[in-house]
């Protein structure tokens, strides 16, 4: 134990050593002789001089560990996609940084909670687009939710936190105006609710399949294929 000690202590003090030599550079004086002397480094020295025509929405540069594995935000949950799909989607709710406080972005305002917490009500902003310019309405929201619940899809690092959603549906056909029913309350529902990236359903379902599944089917999918009907797990392995 004590060997093992001693060589840690060793191997600190060896890359103590190293590390100071490579913060400093050698200068050499008038009389010929070299002195060390110490550099430091700031992430400051990496910001850019001039910001002087810097805009809002201009370009924005990241440097990120790995490549993104899918850039859809309702079927990856890898740690560099979502540092990227962030700028590129937007949810109905933020929170802010400054207050931590629920703030709407595709919504117009804070949702309509019901008194037994059962339903939440939001009503969007009407211009809000796409990059391709196509309006976001609530049928993107219920092609979003729907295809979360699905069991079908890839979505299992999302799919739990919508357990208990019973089904999200337009107010009076409004496109505008959606509402969310819960099978029972939930304390995080509205971070749920508002807080999911809205994907565009004239995109990715061009063939509108997802209007074939109602809420009621895809809870029935979902118990179908609940992991409580697998009997035994055991060294690994699912049997």
């Amino acid at each position: 134990m004590k060997l093992s000690r001693i060589s840690s202590i060793a191997v600190i003090l060896v890359l103590s050593v190293i590390l100071i030599s490579c913060g400093r550079q050698k200068e050499t004086t008038q009389n010929g002789k070299t002195e060390s002397k110490q550099t430091t480094f700031s992430f400051t020295d990496l910001a850019p001089k001039d910001v002087s025509e810097a805009v809002q929405g201009d370009w924005v540069i990241k440097q990120e560990m790995s490549d993104a594995e899918k850039l859809n935000p309702t079927v990856t949950n890898d740690a560099s996609a979502s540092g990227i799909y962030i700028y590129i989607f937007e949810a109905l709710l933020d929170v802010s940084r400054e207050t931590y406080d629920l703030v709407p972005v595709i919504a117009k305002s804070l949702p309509v909670v019901s008194d037994d917490h059962l339903t939440y009500t939001f009503e969007l902003r009407e211009d809000v687009k796409f990059s391709d310019g196509k309006p976001l309405t609530g049928e993107d929201v219920i092609f979003t939710i729907k295809t979360i619940k699905n069991p079908f899809t890839d979505a299992q690092a999302l799919r739990n936190y919508f357990a208990d959603l019973k089904s999200v549906e337009l107010v009076d056909g409004n496109k505008y105006k959606v509402k969310f029913t819960m099978s029972k309350p939930y304390f995080r529902a509205i971070y749920s609710l508002g807080g999911v990236y809205i994907t565009p359903k004239h995109i990715l379902d061009k063939d509108n399949m997802n209007d074939k599944f109602t809420f009621e089917m895809l809870a029935e999918a979902q118990q179908d294929m609940d992991p409580k009907s697998i009997r035994n797990f055991r060294n690994m392995q699912i049997f």
